[in-house]
């Protein structure tokens, strides 16, 4: 059976606005076609290029694992522990509510060597918003995490994937590159752990981005193996920097 992915749907289907991942309540929600993003060349990315970018570099065999909705005091101290058992440093785009609730999680997620990265205050949907309140979400997220882990981050991820290219300029006024991503598992929906690992596997390639989140125990059970298939495979498992050819 041939596999569509949901972004090769939503460019059939002429979305106003990038939707991977969306949950599909947002699905349903149609305009007028807008140009899509470029694939991101096989060449260092320049930091806040303006870019949305879902690959890193095509080259060797760099995957960046990444993380969204945290910090939770549940689930965020066992993934570090999973990663840490391994040596595998991850990016973690964060909540700047979860951030001001619990900023010693925020702060041991930096200091294991892991990379912070922007996910909103309050994780809205920001292409139904107005451009003050995009900016607003976006300095407040960089305010908090700032303030609980000394770093400004220059990642961002909109929630859902949600963002109009129209906003575009906001992210790039706080210095923020969009970053999306090349394999979602769904674990959000609680697919079963199988099925979480099974997609990964699958859909994983060099320069990908996978998109992991800090909500389910799903998750957590499906991290041992979906990290020990890659790197048995020969992938090295890296920030968003590093698989974007910024940091070696």
């Amino acid at each position: 059976m041939i596999h569509t992915t949901r972004l090769e749907f939503l460019r059939r289907l002429g979305a106003s606005v990038l939707t991977v991942g969306l949950a599909p309540r947002l699905l349903a929600q149609t305009a007028a076609p807008v140009p899509l993003a470029p694939p991101v060349p096989s060449v260092p990315v320049p930091p806040a290029s303006g870019a949305f970018i879902s690959h890193g570099l095509a080259e060797g065999m760099k995957v960046a694992i990444t993380f969204d909705d945290g910090p939770n005091p549940k689930l965020t101290p066992q993934i570090l522990a999973e990663l840490e058992k391994r040596k595998i440093h991850s990016t973690f785009f964060l909540i700047g509510r979860n951030v001001k609730t619990w900023p010693a999680l925020a702060k041991a997620i930096v200091e294991q060597g892991h990379e912070v990265a922007n996910h909103t205050f309050t994780h809205p949907t920001l292409s139904k918003l107005s451009d003050a309140a995009v900016a607003d979400e976006l300095r407040r997220g960089q305010d908090t995490l700032h303030a609980a882990t000394g770093v400004t981050p220059n990642l961002f991820r909109p929630p859902y994937g949600a963002f109009r290219r129209a906003q575009a300029a906001l992210a790039l006024a706080e210095k923020l590159d969009i970053l999306m991503w090349s394999v979602d598992p769904r674990d959000w929906s609680q697919p079963g752990v199988e099925k979480i690992q099974g997609t990964v596997k699958a859909e994983t390639k060099p320069g990908g981005i996978v998109l992991l989140h800090e909500l389910h125990a799903q998750t957590l059970d499906a991290l041992p193996g979906v990290l020990d298939d890659l790197q048995a495979r020969g992938f090295q498992l890296v920030t968003i920097s590093e698989v974007l050819g910024r940091k070696a």
